[in-house]
């Protein structure tokens, strides 16, 4: 019996082993060196040299720390409740037995698999000012065009539009399937008690899928927290920076185009635990909304 257990441990950890291999290399790797770089003076090709907490101590007195972290969350809070709404609406009408379901499946799930840098470059285009087709539309109902991109107080906007939109396929799949999970059965002992609508999405239809509801919190969270290609490619160095540079922006700034890798690092650390701070605040108040039974 002992010797059983012991084949079927060696082969769990066998069939795991290309896993727990990448997560070394690619997440606990560079996590270690990023806390071992933000303990260091490095910049440029000059020889690193120990400084311990300095680093640290920099960025509680750096403003532009606190302002792409703001940047960051005002985009995530936006993001991540209206794609939420509308995603449960879409896999909500996907869920009512419409025909070519897996074909609406295949187009909403598209923008995932694309690269984040062709999904700028198209809405690049749309926004321009002058042929963009949001543009053209403003002008063709006699609106004047925005500067969607070139204006600071409307730029943020337009990534947080762009973001919605990209991350809807992700959440559609995910709620369509945890819809179709919710017993038939639940509706009709509601429908059976005078339940409308309403009351059947706030008691039976959430409360079913908020595991899945939490799940893509977290995930959508993390997402927009490392939120850079668009803003790169779309914003580059503009004007409009100021209210849409995140906090990767700023490390990349940082780490590779100054070439300060100590300072760098030292964001890097940051992100890791405003995410793990956001995490595990979240891993606390789930137990009073979110139901596994």
């Amino acid at each position: 019996m002992f010797k059983r257990n012991r084949e079927n441990i060696l082969w769990a950890y066998t069939f795991l082993s290309p896993l727990l291999i990448g997560m070394f290399i690619f997440s606990i790797i560079p996590v270690t060196l990023s806390f071992a770089f933000s303990t260091l003076d490095w910049v440029g090709f000059m020889p690193p040299k120990f400084i311990g907490l300095k680093n640290y101590l920099t960025a509680l007195k750096d403003q532009e720390i606190y302002k792409t972290i703001f940047n960051t969350f005002r985009i995530a809070i936006i993001v991540l409740p209206i794609s939420l709404f509308i995603s449960l609406l879409i896999a909500s009408a996907l869920n009512m037995g419409i025909r070519f379901v897996s074909v609406y499946r295949v187009i909403y799930y598209l923008p995932v698999i694309t690269m984040p840098a062709a999904i700028a470059m198209v809405w690049m285009y749309l926004y321009n000012y002058n042929y963009g087709l949001l543009n053209f539309l403003l002008k063709s109902i006699g609106l004047k065009p925005i500067n969607w991109l070139g204006e600071p107080s409307i730029a943020w906007i337009a990534i947080a539009i762009m973001s919605i939109w990209g991350s809807l396929g992700m959440q559609i799949i995910i709620l369509l399937a945890a819809l179709q999970g919710v017993p038939h059965e639940l509706y009709e002992a509601a429908e059976i008690d005078g339940a409308n609508s309403i009351v059947k999405l706030f008691k039976i239809t959430i409360p079913m899928i908020s595991p899945q509801v939490f799940f893509l919190i977290i995930t959508g969270f993390v997402a927009l927290f490392q939120l850079f290609d668009p803003i790169y490619i779309m914003i580059g160095r503009g004007h409009s920076l100021l209210t849409t540079k995140t906090i990767v922006y700023y490390f990349y700034d940082t780490a590779f185009r100054i070439g300060d890798k100590g300072y760098g690092a030292t964001i890097a650390v940051i992100i890791f635990f405003v995410i793990l701070m956001f995490t595990a605040i979240q891993m606390v108040f789930q137990k009073k909304w979110v139901y596994y039974d």
